[in-house]
C-alpha cells in the first residue's frame, strides 16, 4: 500500500532527475540566489506587515549592491571550500565559456541584457 502511495506522489525517474540536477552545486548556487531574491523582495516586506501591521520593503539600491551581493559572495565561498565541489560547481560554465560544440550557448548568454 505505501508503494502505491509513493509512486503517485513522485515517479522514480521523476526523483531521479530532481535529484540529479538539484545535486548539482551550480544548481544549488541559483537556486538559493532565487531563495535569497524572493526573501529579500517579497518575505521581508510580509514578515514586517505581520509583525508590525506596516510593509517595510527593501530598497532596491541595497537589495542589489550589499544584500544579493553578499549572498552570491558567501555562496561562492562555500562551493569553493571544497576542492571537488569547486570542480562540479565550474565545470558547466567552463564548458559553455571554452568548448567550441557550446558557440550558439556561449552567443545567447553573452547577447542577454
Amino acid at each position: 500500500m505505501v508503494e502505491k502511495v509513493e509512486a503517485l506522489v513522485a515517479p522514480e525517474g521523476f526523483r531521479d532527475l530532481a535529484r540529479t540536477i538539484l545535486g548539482h552545486k551550480l544548481t544549488q548556487y541559483i537556486v538559493v540566489l532565487v531563495i535569497a531574491y524572493l526573501f529579500f523582495e517579497f518575505g521581508i516586506p510580509a514578515l514586517s506587515l505581520a509583525v508590525t501591521g506596516q510593509p517595510a520593503p527593501v530598497p532596491d539600491h541595497l537589495l542589489w549592491t550589499i544584500y544579493m551581493p553578499t549572498v552570491a559572495l558567501v555562496m561562492l565561498l562555500f562551493v569553493s571550500a571544497d576542492e571537488v565541489a569547486w570542480r562540479e560547481f565550474k565545470a558547466p560554465l567552463r564548458t559553455l565559456l571554452v568548448e567550441r560544440e557550446r558557440h550558439g550557448g556561449r552567443s545567447c548568454v553573452c547577447a542577454s541584457p
